[in-house]
């Protein structure tokens, strides 16, 4: 890999995480309330940038510039069961952790208190996964075998003819969604829950309630609107297929930090977790990650915020009891096993996949939305 290779996908990672900090896509009680479905910010954040990219993915491919990669079903039970597995694997992690594995990086990026058992669990699944693969291919050797791609559209029905029609209709009521939602009020509460009440936003008045919904992308202001910053989310995914030819994903990079881990520790990694050969040479998804979390870090900097200053060591205790911090690891090791069964995340199978109209990632996606629905109902939140 090259130096130019390595600074492009860290700064790439860095205007992704930027965009989600500013969507606050990140906050663990957004996540949380969208799939109990008393919020819609996530919604409207994840089905925007979607859109996005189904319109650049249609123009691209159609002019010869761009070749999709859909992702392909994945075996287990039947064609699509790790998918389904995977998918509510991630739902429940969601569920547990207010977080899918793109935004843990985020989390902690901004300082969310929560952010550093979430992360500790999701090092230990990256360790883990690839003995755990090892040991469920000599019950089931076809585990997570790739199947021939299925995506949904046809010759009489192209991915051109849906992205006119799915555009049209889509971003309408995407944006009068936006608009119609409390979003100011929500990111408000949420942020002010997530962060445990620090000093400046408790004696001020809502940072978020000025703005418009249709922000001029300013880097100073402390969000965007929901719509704005699926928008801006949709535009580093047309950017990454620019300049990378490839679309975002980011969950690779755990099973990375696994293979670091097993060739450092383990001189006999090759036999026991040949899962790992496949991450060795993935470099650049830790120079994207790092980047996200920087990005993000910079975006909640630049709005002059500094999250989590004046906590008391009783808020820490109430909100951190030992119940709590191993929902949290659970949750980050739930969702690297999920992404990786699954074969991606919130943004290989959702922003990406959806977009490139994969029917595998349509089969994940919808049972990650199911579980995760199902278990925020009975988890509640954090």
């Amino acid at each position: 890999m090259s130096t130019v290779e390595t600074i492009t996908h860290a700064a790439l990672g860095a205007t992704f995480g930027f965009a989600m900090e500013k969507a606050k896509m990140h906050l663990p009680s957004v996540i949380i309330n969208q799939l109990r479905w008393t919020q819609y910010e996530m919604a409207i954040v994840f089905l925007t940038p979607t859109l996005v990219g189904l319109v650049a993915i249609s123009a691209l491919e159609y002019t010869g510039h761009f070749k999709r990669s859909p992702k392909p079903p994945l075996q287990f039970i039947n064609a699509y069961g790790a998918n389904i597995l995977g998918g509510g694997l991630i739902g429940l992690g969601m569920a547990l952790s207010g977080a899918c594995p793109g935004t843990v990086l985020v989390q902690l990026g901004t300082g969310i208190p929560t952010a550093p058992f979430l992360f500790a669990g999701s090092l230990f699944g990256s360790v883990s996964i690839g003995y755990f693969y090892t040991l469920v291919k000599r019950f089931a050797p076809n585990f997570g075998d790739k199947s021939p791609v299925q995506i949904l559209d046809s010759e009489k029905l192209s991915l051109q003819k849906i992205s006119i029609v799915a555009s049209a209709i889509g971003f309408g009521i995407l944006w009068h969604q936006s608009k119609s939602i409390p979003w100011r009020t929500e990111l408000f509460n949420n942020t002010v829950k997530d962060f445990w009440e620090p000093s400046y936003l408790v004696s001020t008045t809502n940072p978020f309630g000025n703005l418009s919904d249709f922000t001029p992308y300013s880097i100073f202001s402390p969000a965007w609107s929901p719509f704005a910053g699926g928008l801006s989310i949709g535009a580093v995914q047309v950017l990454s297929i620019l300049v990378t030819g490839s679309t975002l994903g980011i969950s690779s990079v755990y099973p990375y930090f696994g293979s670091v881990f097993a060739r450092s520790f383990d001189k006999n990694w090759k036999k026991n977790a040949p899962y790992f050969s496949s991450y060795t040479g993935m470099f650049n998804s830790l120079t994207f990650a790092v980047g996200t979390a920087a990005g993000s870090y910079l975006s909640m900097r630049l709005s002059g915020f500094e999250f989590g200053q004046g906590l008391s060591s009783e808020a820490f205790k109430v909100h951190l009891d030992n119940g709590t911090i191993a929902r949290l690891f659970a949750g980050g090791f739930v969702l690297v096993y999920g992404s990786r069964i699954a074969g991606g995340c919130t943004s290989g199978h959702g922003l990406s996949g959806l977009a490139q109209l994969s029917v595998a990632s349509f089969v994940t996606v919808a049972a990650m939305f199911a579980f995760g629905t199902a278990s925020a109902l009975l988890l509640g939140g954090l």
